[in-house]
């Protein structure tokens, strides 16, 4: 039996605290000779989420939503304790004239809008654009809509979004 396991031997999962585990797993250092302490502190971290918290990660029931803005803003914000799963985003290009060159920032950081990395993409006159992205929103990383060029107002940019558990 690994130290690990021995320090926690005498506690089932249902009654083991998290600050045990911090406790013990304070005690480990990342280096080669701890290999096994590693291993068994990961064994143990997922058996304590198999208990307390099986749905981690997992879409929240009823949480699904939408949102909307016109231009340059900010497409997705959430509050401190959430997490976002986006499922879709739509541009559309009201305007008769021009094409929108826009893009999408999590973070601030600029994200890639076709699969050959650019980072904007154009929305014809009159037309809209779909994209679906497997990507996380949180309070530090909210999502953004950029227009390069092209008539802002014209821009209306949409998301479908559903909260997950924590």
């Amino acid at each position: 039996m690994g130290e690990i396991r021995n320090q926690l031997k005498s506690q089932n999962l249902g009654a083991l605290l998290p600050i045990s585990i911090e406790s013990v797993g304070s005690q480990v250092f990342p280096d080669t000779s701890t290999i096994e302490d590693q291993l068994d502190f990961a064994q143990i971290i997922r058996a304590w989420s198999s208990v307390h918290n099986p749905t981690f990660g997992t879409p929240i029931g009823s949480t699904g939503a939408t949102n909307s803005v016109s231009g340059s803003e900010t497409l997705l914000s959430v509050s401190k304790s959430q997490v976002a799963k986006i499922e879709t985003l739509e541009f559309v290009n009201a305007g008769g004239a021009a094409p929108i060159l826009i893009g999408l920032t999590l973070g601030g950081i600029a994200l890639p809008m076709d699969a050959n990395g650019a980072v904007t993409v154009a929305v014809g006159p009159s037309e809209s654009l779909s994209r679906q992205f497997d990507i996380y929103v949180d309070v530090n990383t909210p999502l953004a809509v950029t227009v390069a060029s092209g008539t802002g107002s014209d821009l209306t940019s949409k998301v479908a979004y559903i909260l997950t558990s924590q």
